[in-house]
């Protein structure tokens, strides 16, 4: 029969290693398993103290853990202090997740560095020793790179058939590059991962098919592709006389075939909303053809926008046209004739 103390488990077990693993409990998961949060940094972790009288330091905070070679408690501001003779213009922020030397080279643990320029970075410490300059913000354009830029500019010329312009020099896939569109003016922000598109020469501005305005009314999300949309939603819901749930974005299945005048081809279109049982299209004066717009000529937008109109009126009974003037939407009936558009214009 065995003799001595009852073994403590659960709750009991996790408040006994409180002060000797410095950490305070936060929940009990198994009889030996906890979630904890360091006294020291702050940090919470899984903690299983299987055979923790065995291993003494085997479930300590990654921040308590000593080094191999320094025999010290390895902190951010001990490692400062080991790179001020090298790099004095760094310090160290966090310490990465590794006990020994041996692990650190096993699990690659990254630190996290500041430069005087206030640049923060995350660099495993061997790669931090190999670079001249560490600090990507602060690092010169040597000559592989500056040969990786000049075949940027001219891959986005070839791409885009002249049509966009890089007005940055490039640096890395992750860092956004302004860009130019030759035909509208407009100036985008974009990485590299937009050249692995085939729309890489569309303005995001003049096609938002990827541009998205997101926003909750009533409880209900909505997403649409422009803001003069977001705002007929908005003079909808506030008139009192419609409900979220008679409001539908795009209608589903609805394919309206018409020919495009500018180019003779048959195209498809869907009507903006589905209000009750009416279908309807928002504008505004540049889009509907009675001002510049910068996607195309007011013509080529006016006569396109007849082509659709009078297809829909063909296809539906109820569909009706409103445009966005002076921050209130006015219902539009065969706006290209000349008497329509002087009314209009006139608002």
């Amino acid at each position: 029969m065995k003799s001595g103390p009852k073994q403590k488990l659960g709750k009991e077990l996790g408040i006994k290693h409180q002060n000797r693993l410095d950490y305070s409990l936060l929940k009990v998961l198994d009889d030996k398993k906890f979630k904890v949060q360091c006294n020291s940094c702050g940090e919470q972790r899984l903690l299983n103290l299987e055979y923790a009288a065995v291993a003494s330091t085997k479930h300590r905070c990654t921040c308590q853990r000593k080094r191999l070679r320094y025999g010290v408690i390895r902190t951010p501001e001990v490692h400062t202090s080991e790179l001020t003779k090298i790099y004095p213009d760094y310090k160290c922020l966090k310490i990465g997740n590794y006990l020994t030397l041996v692990e650190k080279f096993e699990s690659k643990a990254v630190n996290v560095y500041e430069h005087k320029c206030g640049h923060r970075f995350s660099m495993t410490y061997t790669c931090f020793r190999m670079c001249k300059v560490p600090c990507e913000k602060c690092r010169v354009l040597t000559g592989s790179i500056t040969r990786v830029s000049q075949d940027f500019h001219e891959r986005v010329k070839s791409r885009s058939a002249g049509r966009v312009v890089a007005l940055d020099d490039y640096y890395n896939r992750h860092t956004p590059i302004r860009f130019k569109h030759i035909d509208c003016g407009h100036i985008v922000s974009r990485t590299y991962e937009c050249l692995r598109g085939s729309i890489f020469s569309k303005c995001l501005i003049c096609h938002p098919t990827r541009v998205w305005h997101r926003f909750t009314i009533s409880g209900q999300v909505f997403k649409t592709r422009s803001l003069i949309e977001k705002e007929f939603i908005k003079q909808l819901l506030a008139s009192g006389n419609f409900n979220v749930a008679d409001i539908e974005y795009e209608p589903s299945g609805v394919r309206i075939q018409y020919v495009d005048p500018s180019s003779g081809l048959t195209r498809y279109y869907t009507p903006d909303f589905k209000v009750k049982d009416v279908y309807v299209e928002v504008k505004d004066l540049a889009s509907l053809g009675l001002k510049p717009y910068h996607w195309m000529s007011q013509e080529e937008a006016l006569i396109e926008n007849r082509a659709k109109a009078q297809a829909a009126s063909k296809m539906f009974n109820n569909y009706h046209v409103y445009v966005l003037i002076k921050g209130k939407f006015v219902r539009t009936e065969k706006f290209w004739t000349k008497k329509e558009q002087t009314r209009l214009l006139n608002i």
